[in-house]
């Protein structure tokens, strides 16, 4: 009798091990790739939001310095503060607007896809991404699409993931030159 309690006591334990261990495991795993799906959420949302012109009315270069600055700012929360002054001085952040007005059409973006890549550069906290989607210009004589690629690079800070590197090939400049229009 007093060997069936000990057998008993055994599997419990055992089976108590059993379900820590694999609890533990499990918790690891989700958080690592939870950062890095937060990352890829994080590109996503930043290239949809950038790259999305509704109204093509939008005429910046009419615009005070001070409106263009709070109109950049809106992606500030997207960016690391030096990324965000670099994209921001270089005017990066207001092509699209610019491309959309230029050209009298609306910009949307489909097929964002970010793929991970291991950098010989990367720190520990950084993830590397490779990242393509397609601009659909809507309301030309007929739909134009451009591919665009390009890469960026992900911090974790204490307000969450923020981009700390980002370069794309851009909108072609025949779609931002004042002189030429694609209508």
């Amino acid at each position: 009798m007093r060997k069936k309690g000990i057998t008993i006591q055994k599997t419990v334990a055992c089976c108590f091990a059993l379900l820590l261990l694999s609890i533990s495991a499990c918790g690891t795993d989700d958080n690592s790739n939870s950062s890095g799906e937060d990352a890829k959420e994080l590109g996503k949302e930043f290239v949809t939001e950038l790259y999305t012109v509704d109204n093509p009315d939008i005429n910046v270069s009419e615009m005070e310095i001070e409106e263009t600055n709070e109109m950049q700012h809106e992606f500030s929360s997207y960016l690391t503060e030096d990324e965000f002054k670099n994209l921001a001085n270089r005017r990066f952040l207001l092509m699209p607007l610019e491309a959309a007005y230029q050209n009298k059409t609306t910009i949307s973006v489909q097929d964002v896809k970010l793929d991970e890549y291991e950098s010989d550069m990367s720190e520990n906290d950084e993830l590397d991404f490779e990242h393509s989607f397609t601009l659909v210009l809507d309301d030309l004589k007929e739909d134009k699409e451009i591919k665009i690629t390009g890469e960026m690079t992900v911090i974790e800070t204490e307000d969450g993931p923020k981009i700390n590197r980002y370069y794309d090939t851009e909108i072609p400049g025949e779609l931002i030159n004042q002189d030429v229009s694609l209508n």
